[in-house]
C-alpha cells in the first residue's frame, strides 16, 4: 500500500516576486518572504512528525487564496510549495514528482494550501508506453 500524507500549509509567495539577481551576478537569490515561507513550512512539517517519503511521488495541491487576492495564477505559487516539501524533508527532490495536480479552491480569510503527497509504487509505471 503506498504511503500518503495530507496536510495544509500557509499561503505561499508568488514565484514572480520570490527571486532576484544576486549582486555578484552568479544566479538568483531568494527574497526574505520566500525564505520565511520555507522556514514556516519546515516547522509545520516537523511539528506533524512526517518521515521522509520514497520517490517517485504524486502531489495534489489545492490553493485557497486569501479573500483580498482577486486574480492569481496557481502555477506561480506551486514552486514555493514543492520547494517547501523538499526543505521540510518530506520528499528528496521535486524533480521526483511524476504526477502533479494543481487546483483552485474556495477563498478564505488568510489563504492556505491543502497538500497531498503519495508515494507511487515502482511497479505502477510498468506497461506504460
Amino acid at each position: 500500500m503506498p504511503r500518503e500524507e495530507t496536510f495544509s500549509l500557509s499561503w505561499p509567495p508568488t514565484a514572480n516576486m520570490s527571486k532576484y539577481p544576486r549582486k555578484d551576478g552568479k544566479g538568483m537569490a531568494s527574497t526574505k518572504e520566500l525564505k520565511a515561507y520555507h522556514e514556516l513550512s519546515y516547522y509545520t512539517l516537523l511539528r506533524l512528525k512526517m518521515k521522509p517519503m520514497k520517490p517517485p511521488y504524486k502531489v495534489k495541491i489545492i490553493f485557497h487564496a486569501p479573500k483580498n487576492v482577486h486574480r492569481y495564477d496557481i502555477a506561480n505559487y506551486e514552486k514555493a510549495v514543492n520547494d517547501s516539501l523538499v526543505k521540510g524533508g518530506l520528499i528528496v527532490d521535486d524533480c521526483k514528482i511524476n504526477e502533479l495536480i494543481l487546483m483552485r479552491g474556495d477563498k478564505c480569510d488568510k489563504g492556505f494550501v491543502w497538500v497531498r503527497v503519495t508515494e507511487i509504487p515502482c511497479n505502477a509505471n510498468e506497461g506504460v508506453v
